[in-house]
């Protein structure tokens, strides 16, 4: 999957008048915290952290200028 998950401030869109500024920043951070927990699950073995080579769930694509 390439960007499964939308941004913060798509996420948390419309809620800026229930919430404070800091608030909806402390959320977004959380959130993001969250998600990059889960990318490492799907990228990494449990037992020991490595790295898994081959196929994941999540992909982050580069590209390189020539």
């Amino acid at each position: 999957m390439y960007q499964p998950f939308r941004t913060g401030d798509q996420a948390f869109l419309g809620l800026d008048s229930f919430f404070q500024d800091s608030e909806l920043c402390s959320l977004k951070h959380a959130r993001q915290t969250y998600l990059d927990k889960v990318k490492s699950w799907s990228k990494n073995y449990a037992h020991n952290g490595d790295e898994i080579k081959g196929e994941v769930l999540f992909l982050h694509l580069q590209l390189k200028q020539v």
